[in-house]
């Protein structure tokens, strides 16, 4: 920190770095703006108050608003209840109720989420017993991906590969 004087003749502290980089030399932006000179030497002149700036003595609009949100009119207000028409029911949604339901036409990243929320995710292998695995994959056992939960087992990626490559062989064999 150093001490400076101003053009206005009050001193100020500011640091090195302010003053080398020339914002430093004013002890506030009244003082610059009505000293500073413009590159093409044309001194700033304040004609006149902006009409819109906060005047001192004037209560801020957000005092004593700080960290709350004032609502509106439309805002929703926790543990009010606007009516039994508005609430979301499940069981009026839920699987084959629903609009976006596609039963059997369903893709494969789709039966596959059907399949996490109605199994849950897989944490054990079927065919190693194995736990060790960081990762467990549900498979299609008859390769035609219905929704049938019977049809599906939880497999580690080491068994799951394994498995892919002997029913693609056993493939080949029936159509050669």
């Amino acid at each position: 920190m150093v001490n400076a004087k101003c053009v206005c003749g009050r001193d100020f502290i500011t640091t090195i770095s302010r003053m080398k980089a020339g914002r430093g030399k004013f002890c506030s932006l009244e003082c610059r703006y009505k000293y500073a000179k413009r590159r093409s030497g044309l001194v700033y002149i304040k004609h006149k108050e902006n009409p819109t700036s906060f005047k001192k003595g004037l209560k801020p609009w957000n005092r004593g608003t700080i960290g709350l949100c004032k609502p509106n009119h439309t805002s929703f207000k926790k543990g009010e209840r606007n009516g039994i028409a508005t609430e979301f029911r499940t069981e009026t949604t839920a699987n084959e109720n629903n609009y976006n339901w596609r039963g059997a036409d369903v893709g494969y990243s789709g039966i596959h989420t059907w399949i996490k929320r109605k199994l849950g995710k897989a944490n054990f292998c079927c065919l190693c017993n194995g736990i060790k695995a960081k990762k467990f994959y549900w498979h299609n056992i008859s390769l035609e991906y219905k929704r049938d939960l019977d049809d599906w087992q939880s497999l580690c990626p080491s068994c799951h590969g394994k498995l892919h490559i002997r029913l693609k062989r056993e493939i080949n064999l029936k159509s050669a």
